[in-house]
């Protein structure tokens, strides 16, 4: 989200300056990632001159560069590579000594000619994020300046980083009134006056799925004239990253960045019917949008429509078929309330992402679509002049109804460590935009407003209160254990020692319901035979008894996918599952652990490796890697382990159809493992050894043996086969004509090692023979 400090400031009366208010705004919530001046501030005034261009001549030596003349450079010229200046254009010229993005302008020689300066581009001066070309303001002088004044005015172009769930802060406004709370300063809102003939005429709309689209607000305007945007909205635009095109345009783009709400303009004359039907896409409709992609529909697809056709994607683009031209003179403007999740699939389906879209995928506001109207007809006037209006045309038969809480102020406290009273948690409120419904003797009611769609619960607003009050401003404490560990009962107390240990392997842990439904495990090819089904289940959601913590976690997985833009995620869990085998059910009844890995470079082998280290943390073991035969892994990339004849669990790739089912732009990689195996392998502490002070002597091994024998059994024997091997290696495997059919060859290094004397070749060797005679024995192993 990017906003400038001007425009912020004509919202809120503050004296914070550009610095402070990064490090305040960010410390309530709303990250600012950078401030970066825009236009031309005082240490600059004198040294970026608007100048016309007298003389352009090829370079004498350098035919890709022009040498250029100004008026207001009368002994010496600037070198460019512009190829679009002219004689008589007007351009901005940077003295020697102008300070430009951190960088001091100097002089330069380019082949025997001085450049004494330099031609500047918009971005220079904060104005753009990427020109293609320096900044020529065209050949009239009058109109020149006018927008030179206006583009030079000192401002900051202010970067904020923002959470998902605060779309309420996706607009200058939004953020102002962040600004407003935290001060405890009057929020200024634009003053919206209307002054039009008023039409006899309304907007004729129809909603056919309400679900999709509970409001939508449209209004006629007649007597339009497109012309180019005042130079104060066109500038605001450009620095925010939109690209000015007219004034109708800019203002649906200037009211979505002031009021977060997006907005769209139609040529009334090109709407079949004059007519605007809210429907669902039909199979195999055709729509091309306003960046010229045709997209083909279905029945899943949300769209605006005239009577014939569809006309926009809903709250995502509008369509070629009713653009605003040059010539359009009757305007049809809307503002609605659309499903976040219907935008969301569409622009997902279709690889759109806009301004719209991003603003209604995270709930836009369903409040202030009439005034959202009224601003966005406002502003078409301040250019168009004489113009005609219809009334506001307002589709809303089932109002929202806004969320009411009641708040302890004793919760409140709990919570913050504070030792707030009722009045002040009510002042902390109101300055957010809460109405105060009733005071209560130890609390209140609180309505929240419609633009705050995460505030559901009480902990919110208590969130809310403790970012007003200030999170420096609360007191610390130190924390209380809010349990007994000695009190626990054995396997409790070995999950609370796990749980520091998965911690420190990067993992967040999460929390499901023990309780899964048929509908989600049979995405997971997981079939009904074992299942353990409820008698009186709550819902269907909940009928059955999870048997694995994996689909869960793939579950949880998507919600954090779909609500965040990380693009990895490392998540835990510690909870039971239940199998039903040979009709006995408390048998099955496992406390497992379950991990997951998912984003960019992840690979089996990382999460393979976190549960060999689980194992070795409790004692020195061989474990046995084997297939595994899981319905939801991949059959070629996982594995089961066995420890101690006992099975440990499983790791792997979840399988493809999985990855494709829930739409994953990685694959994911999990593990479960059965903690009573786990903790059963706990030793006790070894007795310390000193390091060997000798070195070790290196040996390598190749052998021939059955292509079906698991590498893992070899490399666990050739640890068992003489007591001063120290460290075994796979290197290598070769499979190929040189070796009989069935057959292959497998390499491994290792170290020997005594403790008080260097060994010799021979004795190395010796233990090497040793290897050999035991592979041979036990593998029928020849060596290569």
């Amino acid at each position: 989200m990017i906003v400038t400090y001007n425009w912020l400031k004509e919202y809120v009366d503050f004296s914070l300056s550009p610095q402070d208010l990064r490090v305040r705004l960010t410390q309530m919530g709303p990250e600012v990632v950078s401030v970066t001046p825009v236009g031309i501030h005082e240490d600059n005034k004198d040294k970026i001159i608007l100048s016309q261009v007298v003389e352009v001549t090829s370079h004498p030596k350098l035919a890709h560069l022009r040498v250029v003349k100004l008026d207001t450079l009368k002994d010496g010229v600037l070198v460019t590579n512009s190829g679009a200046v002219e004689k008589g254009d007007f351009v901005v010229w940077a003295k020697p000594g102008a300070l430009l993005g951190g960088v001091t302008v100097g002089e330069k020689n380019f082949s025997g000619t001085v450049s004494k300066g330099m031609l500047i581009a918009k971005e220079h001066l904060g104005l753009e994020q990427k020109s293609s070309d320096i900044w020529i303001l065209g050949k009239d002088k009058k109109t020149v300046n006018e927008v030179f004044g206006v583009y030079a005015e000192p401002d900051y172009r202010i970067e904020i980083e923002l959470t998902a769930n605060r779309s309420d802060c996706l607009s200058v406004i939004g953020i102002a009134r962040e600004i407003a709370a935290m001060l405890d300063l009057p929020l200024k809102l634009p003053e919206i006056r209307e002054n039009y003939p008023l039409l006899k005429e309304e907007p004729d709309i129809t909603i056919q799925e309400r679900k999709l689209c509970p409001r939508y607000s449209g209004r006629i305007l007649r007597g339009v004239k497109i012309l180019p945007s005042p130079a104060w909205m066109a500038r605001r635009l450009e620095i925010c990253g939109i690209r000015s095109i007219n004034n109708v345009v800019d203002a649906t783009n200037y009211v979505l960045l002031e009021f977060g709400h997006p907005t769209h303009a139609f040529d009334l004359d090109r709407l079949e019917g004059k007519k605007i039907i809210v429907r669902r896409a039909q199979d195999g409709e055709k729509l091309t949008t306003l960046d010229g992609e045709t997209h083909t529909l279905n029945e899943d697809v949300l769209v605006i429509a005239d009577e014939k056709r569809a006309v926009a994607l809903a709250g995502i683009m509008g369509g070629e078929n009713t653009e605003i031209l040059d010539q359009t003179t009757h305007v049809l403007l809307e503002s609605a309330f659309f499903d976040p999740i219907s935008v969301r699939q569409t622009a997902k389906r279709y690889g759109i992402r806009t301004e719209s879209s991003y603003r209604f995928e995270r709930t836009a506001d369903y409040g202030i679509t009439v005034t959202v109207l009224q601003r966005l007809t406002q502003l078409i006037g301040l250019t168009v002049g004489e113009m005609q209006v219809s009334s506001i045309r307002d589709e809303y038969p089932v109002p929202f109804k806004e969320k009411g809480i009641s708040l302890s102020t004793e919760f409140v406290n709990s919570y913050l460590g504070l030792d707030l009273e009722t009045d002040e948690v009510e002042k902390y409120l109101s300055r957010l935009g809460m109405t105060i419904m009733k005071s209560l003797d130890n609390g209140c009611e609180v309505r929240v407003p419609s633009f705050r769609s995460d505030i559901s619960r009480p902990v919110d607003l208590v969130e809310e209160i403790a970012r007003v009050y200030g999170y420096n401003n609360i007191p610390t404490n130190l924390f209380k254990p809010p349990v007994d560990v000695e009190a626990m009962q054995k396997p409790q107390k070995f999950e609370y020692t796990l749980r520091p240990l998965v911690r420190n392997l990067g993992y967040t842990e999460v929390f499901n319901f023990s309780f899964t439904n048929e509908e989600l495990l049979s995405r997971f090819g997981l079939n009904g035979e074992s299942f353990i089904s409820l008698r009186n289940p709550l819902s269907s959601d909940a009928a059955i008894l999870r048997p694995y913590l994996t689909p869960q976690l793939i579950e949880t997985l998507d919600r954090n996918i779909r609500r965040t833009y990380r693009e990895s995620f490392l998540f835990y869990e510690l909870g039971k599952t239940f199998l039903k085998r040979s009709g006995k059910v408390e048998e099955w009844e496992k406390s497992c652990l379950g991990l997951l890995r998912y984003g960019p470079g992840e690979d089996v082998y990382t999460i393979t490796a976190e549960v060999e280290r689980l194992v070795n943390i409790q004692g020195n073991w061989v474990i046995d890697v084997l297939p595994a035969d899981v319905a939801f892994l991949h059959p070629l990339n996982s594995a089961r382990f066995e420890v101690n004849g006992m099975l440990l669990g499983f790791a792997g790739e979840i399988h493809p159809d999985v990855v494709d089912a829930f739409e994953f732009r990685y694959p994911a990689y999990v593990a479960e493992i059965d903690l009573q195996v786990l903790e059963s392998l706990r030793k006790p502490l070894a007795r310390l050894e000193d390091i060997p002070i000798m070195p070790p002597v290196p040996r390598d091994i190749s052998v021939v043996v059955d292509r079906a024998l698991p590498g893992r059994k070899l490399m666990n024997a050739i640890k068992q086969a003489h007591p001063l091997i120290r460290q075994v290696e796979f290197t290598d495997v070769y499979v190929g004509p040189q070796l009989p059919e069935g057959k292959k060859s497998v390499t491994f290094s290792f170290l020997v090692q005594e403790k008080d004397k260097t060994l010799t070749d021979e004795e190395a060797n010796a233990i090497r023979d040793e290897v050999v005679q035991l592979l041979k024995k036990e593998f029928g192993a020849e060596l290569r």
